[in-house]
């Protein structure tokens, strides 16, 4: 294994992990406060019509008031009811940026740790 090579199979390592820690879920339901954040938050069922009110309106992420803000959850949420891919969509979704974080953080640590 060459220099070069090592952080590639350390990433692939660190994507199989994440994948496997989550890939069950897949075929899973909505759970717990998802009903709220999703299934009945009006602005995420509206899909994308008016995706900028997700960045001026702290209501869009619950569907009423709520006592946070996060405007790309809510978007990335409203992106996959406009998608159309159902329950599957959202979990694969979840699914990717897990794998993007993980991947994120692992560059990070190593420009960080040179």
């Amino acid at each position: 294994m060459t220099a070069m090579t090592r952080p590639l199979w350390a990433m692939l390592g660190l994507v199989l992990a994440a994948m496997g820690a989550h890939a069950w879920n897949l075929g899973g339901e909505f759970v717990f406060d998802d009903f709220i954040y999703i299934v009945l938050n009006p602005a995420v069922q509206a899909g994308l019509a008016d995706w900028t009110r997700f960045f001026t309106d702290p209501g869009t992420y619950a569907g009423g008031p709520a006592d946070h803000y996060r405007p790309l959850v809510t978007l990335s949420y409203a992106a996959n009811v406009a998608m159309g891919w159902g329950m599957f969509g959202f979990k694969a979704t979840q699914l990717l940026l897990h794998v993007a974080t993980v991947l994120l953080l692992y560059r990070g640590l190593t420009l960080l740790c040179r």
